[in-house]
């Protein structure tokens, strides 16, 4: 075999490799979809071990943050939150019913293709009660989930995951008369391991704030910025108004220039 020959093949081994990473990264994309398809489905339902299947369990930083019940870490902070919280609120499911149907997918999957940051936005009917004496309230519920996945095992799993609800309000009123739910804190819920990174529903008098946000490319998870169940800094610009969208067209085309040289 002449060099190159030998070089050629070696190149298009190369090639072939960075073919077979690109589209594992493409069809990760399909199976993390499919994942929070299957966990909606299932939460709704309530199998609480079918929930279980679709978390990174044998991945020690496992979370879960939900709204302002607080944090849970580790694979038994998993478990006691579905097995013995949630289930346990639940009881019989006799008039229970809860479908949060995820839409708008924005899935960004690592460099390395080990990792992905992911969110969605998710707007259903929930019937609700935070003491089981309590009647039933038909509610609305609309809010983003913000998830990392992990490639465990070979099969994408739920990494870090929090709910962040923006609307929360019965159906039959104006979803500018809500009040804050910072007390909605259900009687039967385990205690979490950490409190509430952020959540903090519409409210008339306030202007929304811009989080969780959207994804940036990244090549692997350590070091990159963070979406879910951390605090936001401020240089990420949260609030919303004139002050961060106050510059020129020029300004703009600078900047646009400077993150993006056009390639002539």
């Amino acid at each position: 075999m002449t060099a190159d020959l030998e070089a050629r093949l070696v190149a298009l081994e190369a090639d072939l490799a960075e073919t077979k990473h690109q589209l594992a990264r493409a069809q990760a994309v399909t199976e993390i979809q499919n994942v929070m398809a299957r966990y909606m489905l299932y939460h709704s339902a309530g199998r609480q071990k079918e929930c279980l299947d679709l978390f990174a369990m044998r991945t020690e930083d496992v979370g879960l943050e939900i709204a302002m019940w607080g944090q849970y870490w580790g694979p038994m902070g998993i478990y006691q939150n579905y097995v013995k919280g949630i289930a346990r609120h639940e009881g019989d499911r006799v008039g229970w019913f809860c479908e949060h149907p995820v839409s708008n997918p924005l899935i960004e999957v690592a460099g390395d293709g080990k990792t992905a940051k992911c969110i969605w936005s998710t707007f259903g009917p929930e019937t609700a009660k935070m003491q089981s004496k309590d009647e039933w309230t038909p509610n609305w519920m609309y809010g983003k989930f913000a998830c990392d996945f992990i490639l465990e095992n070979g099969h994408w799993k739920i990494w870090h995951f929090q709910v962040l609800p923006d609307i929360m309000c019965p159906t039959c009123e104006p979803f500018t008369r809500q009040r804050p739910h910072d007390d909605f804190q259900p009687e039967d819920m385990p205690e979490p391991h950490a409190p509430t990174t952020f959540c903090e529903e519409y409210d008339v008098n306030k202007a929304r704030k811009f989080w969780p946000q959207p994804p940036e490319s990244y090549e692997i998870y350590e070091g990159s910025k963070k979406i879910c169940m951390v605090k936001p800094q401020p240089e990420d610009h949260i609030v919303y108004g004139m002050v961060y969208n106050n510059f020129t067209f020029e300004e703009y085309l600078a900047d646009l220039e400077a993150r993006d040289p056009w390639k002539k």
